[in-house]
């Protein structure tokens, strides 16, 4: 009977249909996975879930190691970013009838995360420097979207039928980025137009950041029930 199962994992058997599994990809997302396949064995999947923290470490990790920005542009980053959600549609094909192999491209999405961060990083991140004025602990809220376009090559290994274990290498690259610095704190009507222009610039370099170098490969694994 094992023998079996692993026949049939490794050769892909398994009837047209869909299915539903628990998956991570990182360093982008923990989350679960839907996916349909219909005539042709092509494939529509869609999935959502959040990016954890350390996975959002581990790309500011390894940007800063290797020079793309520094570690206060890598705290603003984490700041935009924190609990942010993740969802994703593919469009795919699984060319081999009987072998698990599949190509997919779609789209991602990174966003409605968020926090508070201090008026000195803001500072530090654009080079506008109005501590003398605010001092340097005053709170900003930064957030920002992230929209991807990905690719993946994976395959799936079905066994007993129904129990699915999937595997895929891809890469996803931030197309564009929406950004928003907003302060938290009442300011003064003199300083106004100065701390608009503070948070424009913010924005503004944060977005530039994200579209220039969040960028990153995908190991994907998953786990589920097949239908």
């Amino acid at each position: 009977m094992l023998f079996m199962a692993i026949g049939v994992a490794w050769a892909g058997e398994w009837k047209p249909g869909g299915s539903l599994d628990v998956t991570t990809s990182f360093p982008t997302d923990v989350g679960i996975r839907g996916m349909f396949e219909g005539p042709g064995r092509v494939r529509l999947s869609a999935s959502v879930g959040l990016l954890p923290d350390g996975y959002l470490d581990a790309i500011n990790t390894v940007a800063v190691d290797a020079g793309w920005y520094d570690d206060r542009t890598a705290e603003v980053i984490d700041t935009a970013l924190d609990g942010a959600a993740v969802a994703r549609v593919h469009l795919g094909w699984r060319p081999f009838p009987a072998h698990g192999f599949f190509a997919e491209a779609g789209y991602g999405w990174i966003g409605l995360g968020g926090g508070v961060t201090a008026a000195d990083v803001i500072y530090a991140d654009t080079g506008y420097d109005l501590s003398d004025y605010l001092g340097d602990a005053l709170p900003f809220d930064a957030s920002a979207d992230l929209h991807r376009a990905e690719v993946a090559l994976g395959w799936e290994l079905v066994f007993v039928e129904h129990l699915l274990v999937r595997f895929d290498l891809g890469y996803s690259y931030t197309v564009s980025a929406e950004t928003r610095i907003r302060h938290a704190f009442d300011v003064p009507f003199f300083l106004e137009g100065s701390v608009e222009d503070l948070e424009e610039n913010a924005e503004d370099e944060l977005r530039r950041t994200l579209e220039e170098h969040v960028h990153t490969p995908i190991i994907g694994v998953g786990a589920g029930w097949r239908f």
